[in-house]
């Protein structure tokens, strides 16, 4: 029985081994051009299958999120940390399909309240928030053009004492055609409609956690559940149909349907893992082969995310250790 103990302690703690926060930006232009993240480079997919590079990476520099922006730009962020004054840096930028960026917010610090990567029809910026690692209640910040920060969803005293860092989101989110917008909050998909009201759109399984959200032709809501390894489709009345369900070691983090094609962006499920980190797969008849999948890339600087991992698997090796232990010595009390 002890055994069995240590051995379900091993599973839980090795399933639970997933990237912290991998990257889920993936869109596709009027053109049929697929952009996504790599984590730190941003590469364009064509129609014709070639893979280019779009926006060159910075060591230590990621990009989780993208959205789409004026007259067929990609819009994302960037984040940094410096471990020497253990700061992040975070901006917004927009890129134009020839390659020419702007900054929507050069790196800082400080960045301004509200301000996140995807916007709506009236210019509205939305991000989603965590008040700390621990507490996971998800906020839902909406920022107008001219400066007004409203929460829509989320603990009213965690966000009052909240200080932002990051533009970018604990998950994706997608404009509606209504004007509102969809995001992922854990388990659950909500909706905003364009006064700002949240209703939930839709609920997974017990363990469930959405990211990479967007939208299909039929307008279904497009997300990936990457603790269930599956892509579903939620209709506008909430009822879902699974897509596509990974059975190899790999996390769905987004999906899109571009040219009539349902692609999907996966992040490496090892967690310590830092070459071949993603690959995009088009999926047909529910299987899926790979289409895109970037030169392997050298392992980026340590994160506050990479320090936390490696700071957990410490943690849990030491208290599996101690656990054996324990457990031997009882066994060896119990034999006389």
């Amino acid at each position: 029985m002890r055994f069995a103990l240590f051995g379900a302690i091993l599973l839980a703690f090795f399933a639970s081994a997933a990237p912290a926060h991998p990257p889920y930006g993936l869109v596709a232009d009027a053109r049929g051009n697929v952009y996504f993240s790599d984590l730190e480079a941003v590469w364009r997919l064509a129609p014709d299958g070639r893979l280019h590079l779009f926006r060159p990476a910075t060591a230590g520099h990621h990009v989780h999120e993208l959205a789409p922006g004026a007259d067929g730009s990609i819009e994302g962020e960037i984040n940094s940390y410096d471990p020497a004054t253990e700061t992040f840096s975070t901006g917004l930028w927009r890129r134009s399909a020839d390659g020419r960026e702007t900054w929507l917010l050069a790196q800082t610090a400080a960045p301004p309240r509200g301000l996140g990567v995807y916007s709506d029809a009236g210019g509205n910026r939305y991000t989603a928030q965590w008040p700390s690692g621990e507490d996971r209640r998800t906020m839902l910040f909406r920022r107008s053009p001219a400066g007004r920060v409203d929460l829509l969803h989320g603990p009213r005293d965690a966000a009052a004492r909240f200080r932002q860092v990051l533009v970018s989101s604990v998950g994706g989110m997608a404009a509606l055609p209504d004007g509102g917008m969809v995001f992922a909050d854990g388990r659950a998909l909500r909706r905003v409609d364009a006064v700002g009201a949240v209703t939930t759109l839709y609920e997974g399984a017990i363990g469930a956690g959405f990211r990479g959200v967007g939208l299909a032709p039929d307008e279904r809501v497009l997300a990936a559940d990457y603790a269930g390894r599956t892509v579903v489709a939620v209709a506008p009345d909430g009822t879902a149909e699974i897509l596509y369900r990974e059975v190899e070691a790999w996390l769905p983090t987004a999906a899109v349907i571009a040219g009539g094609r349902l692609l999907v962006l996966e992040a490496n499920a090892d967690h310590g893992e830092y070459v071949d980190r993603v690959r995009v797969i088009e999926v047909a008849d529910g299987r899926g082969r790979i289409v895109a999948r970037p030169g392997r890339a050298a392992a980026p600087a340590p994160t506050p995310e990479t320090r936390r991992s490696a700071s957990g698997l410490a943690v849990a090796a030491a208290a599996v250790a101690a656990i054996a232990v324990v457990a031997f010595i009882g066994w060896r009390r119990h034999r006389g």
